[in-house]
């Protein structure tokens, strides 16, 4: 049986000064006039209106620039 060569003019070797690797583009950077990110919180909550501001206020706390919502199914108190 012959054994043939598939593609006897390929160059295997690594690239020389004359043909560099190509360079990659630079990362791109995040806009300056905002936050790199935004946070969301959702607070699912039924039946508590006695605690749920607790939860809120501690959020505010760490985190003040956060979206909080809170998603009350019904409550049957002051939850909403």
């Amino acid at each position: 049986m012959e054994v043939k060569e598939l593609a006897p003019n390929i160059n295997l070797e690594p690239p020389s000064e004359a043909y560099p690797l190509v360079e990659r583009a630079p990362e791109p950077q995040p806009p300056t006039d905002r936050p790199p990110y935004s946070l969301s919180v959702v607070i699912p909550a039924y039946a508590e209106a006695d605690s749920v501001h607790r939860v809120i206020d501690k959020i505010r706390e760490m985190r003040p620039q956060a979206e909080i919502i809170v998603v009350d199914d019904g409550s049957p108190d002051e939850t909403s």
